[in-house]
C-alpha cells in the first residue's frame, strides 16, 4: 500500500473521536483474498480505546486544522473503514472503502496540493488518478480513487481493483454471500477489529517458514468489560502442522504476556490494568 491509503489509517490514528459503521459483507467483493474491518464506534467505547484517545488527545489542534482545511472532520463525519483484495505475485493489491460525510470539491482541492490529479469518467463514476513524481524513476507513483457517491470514497493501488469494487458497491459484481464476522455478534463483548486472509499463493519468507502449511487466518480484537478479547482461528494444511502451530503461537503469547509484564515505561501501567483473554482455535483442514 502506498501513501495515500496510509493516509486514511493515520487519520483514524490521530481521531480522539471516530465514529464506524457495521462490517458490511456486500461491500467486499467475492473474490477477496484477505479483508479487514475497524469498527471505531466499538473501539472508542473500549478501555483500550480510551486509554489511545487520551494520549493522542493533544493531536487535536492538528485534526482541528485538518477539519477546518477541508471540512471533512474524523471526529463526526467518517463513519467506517473496510480494506479488502487480492494477492497476485505476492503483491498485495487492495481497496479501501471509507464511510463518511464528504465535501469533496475541498478534499480534491487537498489532493491536488500534493499530487497529480487526472480526472475520467468510467460508467458514470469519476475515477481519480493520483500521481507522485518520484526522482530517478521512470514511472510515477500512482493511486487510484473515486468518491463513489457522497458516502462513499475509495482508494486503491490498482486501477483494475477500484474499478471492480465499483461495481460491487453498485451491486453489478458478486459480493462475500456470507459476513463471515458476524460471528463475533454472537460472543459477548465488543469487537472492533475483525479480518481474514486466505494464505494461497502468498509466499512465507524463510523467517516466518512455521506459516508455511497455514491455509486461512481469521482474527478478531474487542473487549468483554475490562477484559482484553484476542480471537485467532487457523486451518492447516494437515494434523501434524496443526500440533507443531499450536506450541509455536503458546510461546509467542507467553513472550508477549512476560514482557507486558516487564515493562516499566510510562503509559504502559494504565494498560497493564487491562485484562487479557485470549482464545485459540488451530486445525487441521
Amino acid at each position: 500500500m502506498n501513501e495515500y491509503l496510509l493516509t486514511v489509517f493515520l487519520i483514524i490514528g490521530i481521531s480522539p473521536e471516530v465514529f464506524a459503521g457495521e462490517f458490511n459483507h456486500t461491500q467486499v467483493p467475492a473474490k477477496s483474498q484477505f479483508y479487514m474491518h475497524f469498527d471505531a464506534d466499538a473501539f472508542k467505547r473500549s478501555q483500550l480505546g480510551k486509554f489511545i484517545l487520551d494520549h493522542v488527545g493533544k493531536e487535536a489542534e492538528k485534526i482541528d486544522a485538518f477539519a477546518l482545511l477541508t471540512q471533512f472532520d474524523p471526529r463526526k463525519d467518517l463513519h467506517g473503514i473496510t480494506l479488502s483484495g487480492v494477492v497476485v505475485g505476492n503483491e498485495p493489491l487492495g481497496t479501501v472503502l471509507v464511510t463518511g460525510n464528504y465535501k469533496k470539491p475541498q478534499l480534491i482541492a487537498l489532493l491536488e496540493t500534493f499530487s497529480t490529479v487526472k480526472k475520467e469518467q468510467v460508467g458514470g463514476v469519476e475515477i481519480l488518478t493520483l500521481s507522485n513524481e518520484i526522482e530517478g524513476e521512470q514511472d510515477n507513483n500512482q493511486s487510484f480513487g473515486s468518491f463513489f457517491d457522497k458516502n462513499h470514497f475509495l482508494l486503491s493501488n490498482d486501477r483494475k481493483e477500484l474499478l471492480h469494487a465499483i461495481k460491487v458497491l453498485a451491486k453489478k459484481a458478486p459480493s462475500l454471500k456470507v459476513n463471515r464476522l458476524k460471528k463475533n455478534a454472537a460472543e459477548k463483548g465488543d469487537y472492533y477489529f475483525s479480518g481474514l486472509l486466505q494464505m494461497k499463493g502468498i509466499t512465507v519468507p524463510p523467517e516466518a517458514n512455521f506459516m508455511e502449511n497455514v491455509v486461512t487466518v481469521e482474527t478478531s480484537v474487542g473487549e468483554n468489560k475490562n477484559n482484553f478479547l484476542v480471537s485467532l482461528q487457523m486451518v492447516t494444511a494437515n494434523e501434524e502442522a496443526a500440533d507443531q502451530l499450536q506450541l509455536i503461537m503458546q510461546g509467542f503469547v507467553a513472550l508477549a504476556h512476560l514482557s507486558l509484564i516487564n515493562n516499566e515505561e510510562p503509559g504502559v501501567k494504565e494498560a497493564k490494568e487491562i485484562g487479557f483473554e485470549g482464545k485459540g482455535c488451530i486445525h487441521p483442514r
